[in-house]
């Protein structure tokens, strides 16, 4: 009987071993999944979303860039092209030459005011830059102003490329 209580205990010590190992376990692999669910948390908390936003009004037009988002954007490139021409884009610094190239005329007809962003440019959620401002020379040319105005709008894209904080990259056309 000695050796069957013996076995018993024994037995008993290597179930509570045992139980124990599995419950270490199971909390470990919760403690794991609730930190993976943190960070993922973490990153969607801080995620910027960018619009871009065009506004005329008599003699003016206005590109406005937006972050909607609740975490910063890191703009990392501004590029511009014609709708149906999207291998041949210009970047935002070279838009008076790719103005140009959709109206050789254009400077008689409009002034321009153009931001000019850092290499990395950082936009704060909820804020916005006015990147562009053209305004019409002649005051008296208003069916010219909006057929421009109205080409532009239809006929020219703008590819945003930015980012979290986290590096996740966002390619966006006209967003």
């Amino acid at each position: 009987m000695t050796d069957l209580s013996t076995a018993l205990f024994h037995a008993a010590e290597l179930m509570a071993a045992v139980s124990s190992i599995v419950v270490a376990s199971w909390v470990g692999g919760a403690v794991v999944q609730n930190q993976k669910d943190q960070r993922h948390h973490n990153r969607l908390s801080v995620k910027p979303l960018v619009h871009l936003w065009t506004h005329h009004e008599d003699r003016s037009l206005t590109v406005r860039l937006e972050n909607n988002g609740v975490g910063p954007a890191i703009i990392r490139g501004l590029s511009l092209f014609k709708r149906g021409n999207e291998g041949n884009k210009f970047i935002f610094d070279d838009l008076s030459h790719f103005l140009l190239s959709f109206r050789e005329d254009i400077f008689d007809i409009v002034t321009l005011d153009q931001i000019r962003l850092a290499q990395i440019y950082s936009l704060p959620a909820g804020k916005s830059i006015d990147l562009i401002h053209i305004q019409m020379k002649d005051p008296y040319s208003s069916h010219l102003i909006k057929a421009l105005f109205s080409s532009l709008e239809r006929n020219v894209l703008m590819e945003v490329v930015y980012e979290s904080i986290y590096g996740e990259e966002v390619r966006a056309i006209n967003p």
